[in-house]
Parts: structure tokens; sequence; C-alpha cells
């Protein structure tokens, strides 16, 4: 969908859209190799949206490991570049533990995450782009609390972006997913928020859905 400033054809991942438990792996590697397939022997890049992925979006192991079985060396060898937006905290997780089967493309210079939609820019003409709306709405009408903690078993340094649809809580330290310093962006839906509890004029927990416990900050803002 599109091309980049290289002129190559620019493939998309939305993450949130499979559902491990209602989509066949098999089909999906089937539908990717013959949308590939054309551009096997040529140049392209891939968009990769991590925006609110978690579990219920995972590839199982066994799926995960298919990936690299499948996939012709061509596909690596001709993939120029891969843009990872809205990396989370569940997707570093997820890497850490599947840290074996994922060493081929550890630090590969391949792989650019994006702290910033902006940054795309850098590698694809605005008029170019085709991210969901869903994703880039998320970066509309926020009011950003700079210098808050998250607190938990260590304290985390963070931003709390609020906006119309979500909360988002970006770390304001660099921390490693696969052999790269990244910011992560844990994105929380108006819809999963249960409860909002002000503890004092700086403290307040958030309440969420399929989380196993109260998420707790502090601001000066």
């Amino acid at each position: 969908a599109g091309f980049s400033k290289q002129n190559n054809p620019v493939f998309y991942y939305i993450a949130r859209r499979f559902k491990v438990n209602e989509m066949n792996c098999d089909l999906l590697i089937y539908h990717v190799l013959l949308t590939l397939k054309p551009f096997q022997a040529k140049p392209f890049e891939l968009v990769v949206d991590f925006t609110h992925t978690c579990t219920d979006n995972r590839f199982k192991t066994d799926y995960l490991s298919k990936w690299f079985i499948c996939m012709p060396d061509c596909f690596y060898y001709n993939l120029q570049a891969c843009y990872i937006y809205n990396c989370n905290s569940w997707v570093r997780e997820y890497t850490k533990y599947h840290d074996r089967i994922l060493s081929t493309i550890k630090g590969s210079r391949k792989l650019i995450f994006l702290d910033h939609i902006s940054r795309l820019n850098d590698f694809i003409e605005f008029d170019q782009q085709k991210l969901p709306g869903h994703t880039l709405s998320l970066e509309e009408d926020l009011k950003v609390f700079n210098n808050a903690l998250k607190l938990s078993h260590k304290d985390t340094k963070v931003a709390i972006k609020v906006g119309p649809q979500a909360i988002q809580v970006t770390s304001s330290e660099k921390t490693k997913v696969l052999g790269q310093s990244v910011l992560l962006n844990d994105v929380y839906y108006a819809s999963e928020i249960e409860e909002v509890c002000l503890v004092d004029d700086n403290q307040f927990t958030l309440t969420i859905a399929n989380e196993t416990g109260p998420l707790s900050f502090i601001h000066n803002d």
C-alpha cells in the first residue's frame, strides 16, 4: 500500500487485527506468502503497527517458529526496512520470552523503532502512508502530563497522554527490545478503563479490564 521515499512498495501489518483464538495462522502465513510472491525478487519495506497489541494478538510459539521456516530467504534479503510503531510493554515481554526464536533478527539494522508517528515521514511521504485512522487518531487532542511516575516494584518515569479515546502511558527512558533501545507506549482505551481513583492531588490509580491489578501514577502537573 503506497511507496517509500526509496520508491519501494510498502506493506503494513496491523498486529491488533490478528486474533489468536479466531483466526487460522496457517491461512495468514499462506496469505502473506501469496501477497509477497510478486515482490520476492524486488526490494520492499514493511510497517508494523503494535498499537494496543496484547496476548489476544500473539503468535503461539510453534507458529512464530513457522514464520521463520516458511518465509524464503529472498524475502529477508529484499526487505529493506521494517518500521515498528507503538511498541508496548507486552511486546517487550513477548520478545524476551521468545528470545531464542527471534535471535536471528535481534539487533538488525533493518528494524527501525519509531518513537513518534512523525518519524515515519522520514521514510515514507505523508500522502503515501496507510496506517489505520484509529491509530492516527490517538495523537489528536491530547493533554500531556510529563514528569510522571508509574509506581510498581521499580518506579518508571513516564509521560501520560490523555485523549478522547484513550490514555497512553509512554516511557521517558528507553528500554531494550530486540537489542535496540526503545520507548514503550502502552495504550488503554476509554472502554477498558473500569475505574479512576484519585488518591490525592498528585496521585491516581487506573483499574483496567484484564489487567492483574490497578495501575498507580504520581504526577506534578
